[in-house]
């Protein structure tokens, strides 16, 4: 059987550094996000679906629910309430108090949607989550507002809690006259890499590959494809190990001057993440899997007009090298902008 030259297509430069990434933040821990609340209540907290309830917030309704009251010291005076109902269905409260009964200034705001009740607001992030690809090259990035969230009853409890129109309520907030809070304002940036389901959170210095060392023979080529793209050349190769010409068990793919690497699979991958408010979002990614060092460790790359080229391949019937998968992953985002799997 002919095999098709799949069509031209320009694509960004993909750059073999051939420097290898160390996964050394990989640790799981059932207590890392410092939180009380078992996982499957958080997740409870979080329902993945929405209901297209409007985000219009019911502000300064002054309703203290007795639960609350119950957890504020005892010198703490209720200045108003907000209400908020998410996506999620959920109403979520801030109560904004003061421990001066002659003052108007606010200072402390603490949030309640039910199951998080009487915990208090202590930062207020900008998240930025920056996807690298094991060749070191930035593939993507994913931002969203989050906020700090500390229990009253229990020092050691601390949450990440996202709600997006909360977020941007207690931006503007923070800005006013009516601000004598201790809330911080922070920009967290985090380098986090593709682990084999999902994000994970590695160091930016640790996203090279190890030297290189490129197999001897791949088999007997079947077929090869050749793109320019920004002056650098990149060929795709078909190889049949058992010399039937009719398919192909390897396909490869090469930069002029570097390694050549075998295509192990392509995934389309989602992690939705969530932490202890509403669903954060879906970080979507197209992830090109290969085997280096001759088949014993593998790299993931991102690059989507590469992935369309490969991916091609996958509906070709000859193509006996690598499959097309959907992977679905939910992770949690602690408060301090750190990926965990749910366990």
């Amino acid at each position: 059987m002919n095999i098709s030259p799949i069509n031209n297509i320009s694509f960004t430069t993909l750059q073999f550094t051939g420097k290898n990434k160390n996964n050394t933040d990989s640790t799981k821990s059932t207590t890392r996000l410092g939180m009380a609340v078992p996982l499957a209540t958080l997740i409870a907290m979080s329902p993945m679906t929405t209901v297209g309830t409007a985000n219009i917030p019911d502000v300064n309704t002054v309703i203290l629910e007795s639960t609350m009251k119950d957890k504020l010291p005892e010198n703490t005076n209720l200045l108003k309430t907000e209400r908020y109902r998410g996506n999620d269905g959920i109403v979520r409260k801030l109560y904004y108090v003061n421990n001066k009964e002659a003052s108007n200034k606010v200072n402390d705001i603490y949030i309640n949607d039910g199951d998080l009740d009487g915990k208090r607001i202590t930062e207020y992030k900008n998240v930025t989550l920056k996807l690298v690809g094991d060749d070191g090259v930035e593939a993507k990035t994913f931002k969203f507002p989050q906020l700090t969230v500390q229990a009253t009853d229990d020092a050691n409890s601390v949450y990440g809690y996202t709600e997006p129109n909360i977020s941007a309520q207690l931006a503007k907030f923070l800005l006013s006259d009516e601000n004598k809070t201790g809330i911080k304002t922070k920009n967290i940036t985090k380098t986090v890499k593709a682990g084999r389901y999902g994000l994970e959170n590695v160091n930016s210095q640790n996203t090279g590959w190890t030297k290189v060392k490129p197999e001897g023979s791949f088999g007997h080529p079947v077929a090869g494809w050749t793109r320019q793209v920004d002056g650098e050349t990149y060929t795709i190769n078909a190889y049949t190990t058992d010399r039937n010409k009719k398919d192909y068990e390897v396909v490869t793919i090469k930069r002029a001057g570097e390694p050549e690497f075998r295509v192990a699979n392509l995934k389309n991958v989602t992690s939705s993440l969530i932490d202890a408010g509403a669903p954060i979002g879906d970080f979507s990614y197209n992830q090109i899997t290969l085997l280096k060092n001759k088949g014993t460790e593998t790299a993931r790359i991102f690059n989507d007009a590469l992935f369309a080229d490969l991916k091609e391949l996958t509906n070709d019937p000859a193509n006996k090298a690598f499959k097309l998968e959907d992977v679905e992953e939910t992770q949690i985002v602690d408060h301090k902008g750190n990926i965990y799997d749910v366990e």
